[in-house]
């Protein structure tokens, strides 16, 4: 019997011929869950692809023949993954594939603070800027100051390297474990986190999005 997908979200036509050689595909790329026809699709699916519609425990009852799920994603919060668990689905996701774009748009967030850039460009757009500013608006240089990231996993770790290697900026960073491999490449020094702020002139948070527990 060949097994069937249910995907979810637009993929190029190339991928989609490919899962098409393998499995029956029913193709939704604009839907919801509560869409008819996905829910119907949904009942006879072995295997799901998509991201960004949240899969509910309640779905998965609707879904007895599931047995994976591919998440065009990094993270995997729209998914109950102790359900999945315990239901013995299989969850993939996609944890490096955009690890290097997310730190170029960290670091550009970084210079954009530190040189006041959408500020300034704000004035340029309203016709503001006619004459030198003044060295209130001269933001600050970046190169050469320290950087201390919390949170050092593979983005936080992408965007100290950008700042070490491409800026010489010196590197802290608060981990709840030590990175020794990092260490050596970059130079980083580990500190505890109040450490870290009291040191270092540019901080960048890099830590998964969680419940606030005032702690």
């Amino acid at each position: 019997m060949t097994k069937r997908i249910l995907v979810y979200r637009p993929l190029n036509e190339d991928q989609l011929a490919r899962l098409e050689r393998d499995f029956h595909v029913d193709y939704l790329p604009e839907t919801s869950a509560e869409d008819p026809a996905f829910l119907d699709a949904l009942a006879n699916a072995h295997g799901l692809v998509g991201a960004s519609l949240p899969i509910t425990p309640a779905l998965l009852d609707r879904a007895p023949h599931l047995e994976a799920i591919a998440s065009i994603s990094v993270g995997y919060d729209n998914y109950p993954v102790d359900e999945l668990t315990r239901r013995g689905i299989l969850l993939c996701n996609t944890p490096d594939v955009l690890t290097e774009t997310t730190a170029d748009t960290g670091f550009l967030l970084i210079m954009c603070a530190a040189r006041r850039a959408i500020e300034l460009a704000g004035m340029v757009q309203r016709g503001e800027w006619r004459e030198s500013i003044g060295k209130e608006l001269f933001g600050t240089d970046v190169h050469g100051k320290t950087l201390g990231m919390v949170g050092f996993g593979r983005i936080g770790a992408a965007i100290a390297r950008r700042g070490a290697l491409g800026f010489g900026m010196r590197v802290l960073y608060s981990n709840a474990s030590p990175k020794p491999e990092l260490e050596a490449e970059l130079g980083a020094r580990h500190r505890e986190l109040d450490d870290l702020l009291a040191e270092a002139d540019i901080v960048c948070v890099t830590v998964p999005s969680m419940p606030t527990r005032n702690t």
